[in-house]
């Protein structure tokens, strides 16, 4: 179905069931539903929220939902993994973002399928859709949208105490799965164990301001205690971080996991570039599903880190063999580069390997590392 055919759709559904008028944005890997209203639309998300979870469709007996909090636009996400695309619903504006390596095929092949399946008759009337508050008002008792509150508190728990409405449609008897906040407080006690084995500000500050001229160091004894170091500093301060190796392995994979898990509020992974084969016999996908499977993660935080860390890899069709940290910001750059791959080989057994710490523009790292592997025919950073 054609693409316009099924935004008329779109804004025809929602605007017959809660009089808001919506616009589709299509981008790449990426199909953006959001409200015309300059403000955004809360009574939006909740419709949104409601269509999503209803018995026909993701109901959260069923489906997984995580919250999350979005940096870039300060406002909180409820996010639902399925059929190899992420659904985010932007709580205060009531915007619906797709996401996918083949999104624009999973959007014309069932999204309109997805309208026709949500049957208004397993939640409440129309006129109650509408019908949202905020229980921790920011502004005199004004909802997100300037408006007064319609409803009074209802006393139940909805998106951990945010959103309160008056149909069971977020709550339902059941919590949203909580977000990294909360989730950090479950993580396995190998979480305390990294974090001791983390190099304290100011000897990183003296490591680093040798490094700069470049030498040979030791991969377990130094140059590992130094590259999950560099991150967790990075993750803290809120720096876009870029990840490149061509060979990683399971136990690194759960190092930069947990380190994001700790620096939940800030942590903020760009891309991560790596080959989809990693070697002859093991695949990303097998390590994936590795990671995916250990009990130490809650079926909350496996959608979490399917979301924050798998959907950030790139695969380049480039062969390459460069391996580098970077952590970007205010248009600057900082650059670990070393010969030592992201793999037990390098990090756990014997190995010295060659080092340097460099600093530059963004427009520089994208230019000197980033374009390198990745402007090929088919392929973008």
């Amino acid at each position: 179905m054609d693409s316009l055919v099924i935004e008329n759709h779109i804004k025809l559904f929602v605007s017959s069931k809660i009089d808001e008028e919506v616009s589709l944005d299509l981008k790449r890997e990426c199909i953006v539903i959001k409200p015309m209203r300059r403000k955004g639309s809360t009574t939006l998300a909740m419709f949104w929220m409601k269509v999503l979870q209803s018995e026909n469709l993701f109901p959260v007996s069923k489906f997984a939902y995580a919250k999350d909090f979005d940096n870039d636009t300060q406002q909180e996400t409820i996010m639902l993994s399925i059929e190899d695309v992420f659904l985010t619903v932007y709580m205060r504006t009531g915007t619906l973002m797709i996401h996918g390596t083949f999104v624009y095929d999973w959007f014309k092949r069932r999204f309109k399928d997805l309208m026709t399946l949500y049957d208004e008759s397993v939640g409440f009337s129309v006129e109650e859709y509408g019908l949202v508050e905020q229980t921790r008002m920011r502004e005199e008792g004004r909802n997100a949208d300037g408006e007064p509150s319609m409803l009074v508190r209802t006393g139940e728990k909805a998106l951990d105490g945010e959103y309160c409405v008056k149909y069971p449609v977020v709550s339902s008897g059941v919590d949203i799965p909580s977000d990294m906040a909360d989730s950090i407080q479950d993580v396995y006690n190998g979480v305390e164990k990294l974090h001791l084995d983390l190099i304290g500000t100011e000897d990183l500050h003296d490591r680093l301001g040798t490094l700069s001229l470049g030498c040979v160091r030791d991969g377990p004894t130094y140059i590992y205690e130094l590259w999950k170091s560099l991150l967790n500093k990075w993750f803290t301060e809120g720096c876009k971080v870029y990840i490149a190796t061509p060979l990683i392995d399971r136990n690194r994979i759960v190092n930069i996991i947990d380190l994001m898990f700790k620096n939940k509020t800030t942590a903020n992974l760009e891309a991560v570039y790596l080959r989809y084969q990693l070697d002859d016999i093991t695949r990303i996908s097998d390590l994936k599903k590795e990671i995916l499977d250990l009990e130490q993660y809650t079926t909350h935080q496996k959608l979490l880190i399917e979301y924050k860390f798998f959907n950030k890899c790139c695969y380049p069709v480039k062969r390459y063999h460069c391996n580098y940290i970077a952590g970007v910001m205010d248009g600057a750059a900082e650059v670990l580069v070393t010969s030592a791959c992201f793999h037990a080989k390098h990090f756990v057994e014997e190995s010295y390997e060659s080092l340097a710490f460099v600093k530059m523009s963004e427009r520089q790292f994208r230019e000197q590392y980033v374009d390198p592997i990745t402007t090929t025919l088919g392929v973008d950073a």
